[in-house]
């Protein structure tokens, strides 16, 4: 299925693409399994698309801004997709996608021309500019258009990423650990997260490091659990117990996401441990 969605992107994507986004809609399709769906989060995309996190949520809104992918519904989700804590997209048919944005399509009013020494705005009369303060070198004047500084475009970019960050909307703020700033209280979700980055960071080697922990995802999952009665102390002995015993851990794995699939009989053992340390408490003779 993969191999299909792949080709079909390469002979069809629109040539308004740009490069990056392109390479995010060719990982999407690659790692695309039945009916079209695939769950990879977008620090995953950055790294196996050799990009920053900020490129690959500009390129996912561009991809929907086409029609070429949408998000799934939780209630649609297949069940392995359960296991991670990422958004499920569904890469549409060729023959849904547009071939430009709908506000680049059909009729446009007349851009702002420069030539000569003026400038000429929707018929407006004409300003001089014998400083030629515009940046207009040379060339046709007709084929010339004003296009904001650059400084002006990195400023929309930010914005637009800043929109897009799934961190805003979780409340969190990016990797507390890796930034330097203060922790988060220790029975808190991020606490906890915290703490499965630093004890993993004690057993991988350096290379391995990069993208070993999500902090968010994390924080999301040990939400979900202790909502269904887990406690903290159960998430940090299931932490404990994926860390030291080796062969709880799949080095081929990205480490929280191969923590959060192991995370029933992780739990278990942990609440089995604590249920066991609680029968040998009562069981001690008491001293009066």
């Amino acid at each position: 299925m993969a191999f299909a969605i792949y080709g079909e992107v390469w002979e069809k994507a629109p040539q308004c693409l740009t490069p990056a986004q392109f390479i995010v809609l060719l990982r999407l399709a690659d790692g695309a399994g039945e009916h079209r769906m695939v769950w990879e989060a977008a620090e995953t995309l950055a790294t196996k698309c050799r990009t920053a996190r900020r490129t690959v949520f500009y390129a996912l809104a561009k991809l929907k801004e086409l029609n070429i992918i949408d998000d799934v519904p939780e209630s649609e989700w297949p069940p392995e997709a359960h296991l991670y804590e990422s958004v499920v997209r569904r890469i549409k048919p060729a023959d849904q996608w547009l071939t430009a944005p709908d506000g680049d399509r059909g009729a446009k009013s007349a851009p702002a021309l420069v030539t000569g020494n003026a400038r000429h705005v929707d018929g407006a009369k004409s300003a001089p500019n014998p400083g030629n303060t515009y940046g207009v070198t040379g060339g046709d004047p007709s084929d010339l258009r004003q296009r904001p500084s650059r400084t002006a475009q990195a400023r929309l970019v930010a914005a637009a990423d800043a929109e897009l960050d799934p961190a805003k909307w979780l409340g969190l703020d990016a990797a507390p650990a890796e930034q330097g700033a203060k922790p988060a209280r220790p029975d808190s979700n991020l606490g906890l997260a915290q703490l499965f980055h630093r004890e993993i960071s004690t057993v991988l080697a350096p290379h391995q490091l990069a993208g070993a922990t999500n902090l968010q995802a994390l924080a999301r999952n040990f939400s979900i659990w202790r909502k269904r009665g887990v406690t903290p102390q159960q998430i940090r002995a299931a932490i404990t117990a994926y860390v030291a015993v080796p062969g709880n851990r799949n080095p081929q794995a990205t480490a929280w996401r191969d923590f959060c699939s192991k995370s029933t009989r992780l739990l278990a053992a942990a609440t089995a441990e604590e249920t066991a340390a609680q029968v040998r408490s009562e069981q001690r003779p008491r001293i009066y």
